[in-house]
């Protein structure tokens, strides 16, 4: 099995702990606390003798306009953060201001982006790899409060800060069908949140119960960001250069199936190297994220079930070069808000394997007709395989690819989906001034 690591920066906030697992890695690294930092964000200060910048300097927006902020628990590399790199860099006629709840476990290829458009604020230290311009407070309260000053609406998605929150509209944007994304909406709705957003149907129906019928609420699709998916190599580069990959498998002969995403039980990875295992030795399997609960476990099975026929690339952001160099994409997950890997291999040209799951049939029904390969919600092993084996036979000229990637260069440019956010936030915050005035 190959494995291409790559680290996250140091900082004094975090340090590396290499830990080594069976032989099965060369080295698997995870982040924990420094010493001497309290892991209670929300506490006392981190050092009464560090000047609170939060405090201290009043926010220089990066832009004109009335002023939101987007309150976060991190800005890893999962696709709801990665919405929140969207949102925030895309809807120019805001002023944004970011408020991030955990910053120890957050990536630059997030919050490097996020940081050159908002203001950001959340608690701790700086490290030297952190980008400049960020807000460090003394504490969660402090950060909120700094984050909040002037703000007209303010949006959220996730746990980890529970108010108080100002007398603004409050928009929770649900990202996911799963219990997580409906304790969060509980505890959202009994917070003041007074509009919600899904990013898909299925994304707003797992909370159908949770609210009035006359609650507001609207469907805005992700959007993809384009930089991150340009293709600026050839497959055959990517798997010497990037995955490095022997010379015997850069053969025409061999095929790739690929999954993008986290490591984890709710993304049903395990089925994806179990299908590769059922078809013949020339298929390989490509595992792109690296990181989950359940990282571990996947890799010991795919060290048993595959051998050298599996490579694990960790965590990128030139998303666009790796999925261009599989023969296809397989996402088999059982419930999915509207998932970003399978917008950006649409807008890549990649044949997708997916589940009926997210933002599926409300695509190809505004398509008006087929864009992937399905399988059931808990396919087996032979029913994924069986489709993977059609995807990649059929290729890229299959007509459900090419309209796939039509559709998504289309309608899911974060140009176009962050227009759409822009344009209705503003009229959260008319209609909020003139309630007010009237």
């Amino acid at each position: 099995m190959t494995a291409i690591l790559t680290r996250w920066p140091q900082s004094p906030r975090v340090q590396w702990n290499e830990t080594r697992t069976g032989g099965l890695l060369p080295g698997v690294g995870r982040f924990v606390l420094a010493e001497g930092v309290s892991p209670e964000l929300s506490g006392e200060n981190v050092d009464a003798q560090h000047p609170c910048d939060g405090c201290s300097k009043q926010a220089s927006h990066r832009r004109k306009g009335p002023r939101v902020t987007f309150v976060t628990p991190t800005l890893g590399l999962g696709g709801a953060e990665q919405f929140a790199r969207m949102l925030v860099t895309n809807s120019r006629e805001i002023a944004w201001s970011v408020l991030v709840v955990n910053p120890h476990n957050w990536h630059p290829h997030c919050v490097g982006p996020i940081s050159q458009a908002a203001e950001v604020f959340t608690v701790g230290r700086p490290g030297p790899e952190d980008p400049p311009g960020i807000h460090w407070c003394c504490s969660l309260s402090c950060a909120a409060r700094s984050a909040f000053r002037d703000a007209e609406l303010v949006c959220h998605w996730g746990g980890g800060f529970d108010g108080p929150f100002p007398q603004t509209p409050l928009v929770f944007i649900s990202q996911g069908q799963c219990e997580w994304t409906r304790r969060a909406f509980r505890k959202a709705v009994s917070n003041g949140t007074t509009h919600l957003v899904g990013c898909s149907q299925s994304a707003l129906g797992v909370l159908d119960d949770l609210h009035p019928p006359e609650f507001p609420a609207r469907v805005i699709w992700n959007g993809v960001d384009e930089r991150r998916v340009c293709v600026e190599k050839d497959p055959r580069t990517v798997r010497r250069e990037v995955w490095r990959l022997p010379e015997h498998w850069f053969d025409y002969t061999w095929k790739y199936a690929g999954y993008c995403g986290r490591l984890s039980d709710e993304k049903n990875v395990q089925s994806v190297i179990e299908a590769v295992a059922q078809l013949p030795n020339y298929y390989r399997a490509v595992l792109i994220g690296g990181t989950g609960t359940a990282r571990d476990e996947v890799l010991r099975l795919a060290k048993h079930r595959l051998g050298d026929r599996c490579t694990l690339v960790e965590a990128v952001d030139d998303i666009g070069n790796h999925l261009n160099a599989l023969d296809c994409l397989v996402q088999v997950s059982p419930r999915e808000g509207n998932s970003l890997t399978i917008c950006e291999a649409m807008h890549v040209g990649v044949p997708i394997v997916t589940t009926r799951t997210g933002a599926i049939d409300e695509f190809e029904e505004s398509a008006g007709g087929q864009l992937y390969w399905s399988v059931p919600p808990d396919p087996t092993a032979q029913e994924t395989a069986v489709q993977i084996r059609a995807a990649v036979t059929s290729g890229r000229s299959d007509r459900r690819v090419r309209r796939a990637r039509e559709f998504a260069r289309r309608n899911l440019t974060a140009e176009r989906i962050g227009r759409e956010w822009s344009e209705y936030l503003l009229s959260l915050i008319k209609e909020h001034k003139n309630a007010k005035t009237g």
